[in-house]
């Protein structure tokens, strides 16, 4: 209807059709989606890279925690950057899967470390327990920053009441 009209969606309307794409399980039609807003040269916001980043990780299947790491290296290099909040929720996101490698938590963690982007306490408890879950060494530098930062936050009162 608007593409008849000669008008398209604007991105919030974008994000919400990405995202009912990804939560109905279609994450190749929200890839597509997606793809098609860009390249048609359609207003972008890190937002839409993180709708459908955080909607490709439903059900923390494989393909779409690589689709999610995928995402986000894309806005990384096309200079789109997550402040706190959505930070926050993508690592929240990210550290709920239970089977994989962990590479795109990771990837989140490390990418808000590079821009000092602070997350919230849910999200560091979140992120420090899977990793405790995973078999690293005690001695690992990640667990152990990311220990020092959860203990810091713990600590000092960060935590929600």
């Amino acid at each position: 209807m608007l593409n008849k009209d000669g008008k398209a969606p604007d991105v919030f309307i974008m994000m919400q059709i990405i995202r009912c794409y990804c939560h109905a399980g279609d994450i190749d039609l929200a890839l597509q989606t997606f793809e098609t807003h860009i390249n048609e040269g359609r207003p972008i916001a890190a937002e839409l890279f993180v709708t459908l980043a955080e909607g490709a990780m439903t059900g923390y299947t494989e393909k779409g925690m690589q689709i999610a790491q995928d995402i986000l290296v894309r806005m990384n290099e096309r200079n789109y950057f997550v402040n706190s909040k959505l930070g926050s929720e993508l690592l929240l996101v990210a550290a709920g899967e239970k089977t994989g490698g962990y590479t795109t938590a990771n990837y989140i963690w490390d990418m808000m470390r590079v821009r000092k982007i602070n997350p919230s306490f849910p999200a560091v408890e979140a992120y420090y327990q899977g990793l405790k879950d995973r078999e690293i060494p005690e001695d690992d530098p990640r667990l152990l920053m990311v220990s020092k930062t959860y203990d810091r936050m713990n600590r000092f009162g960060n935590r929600p009441t």
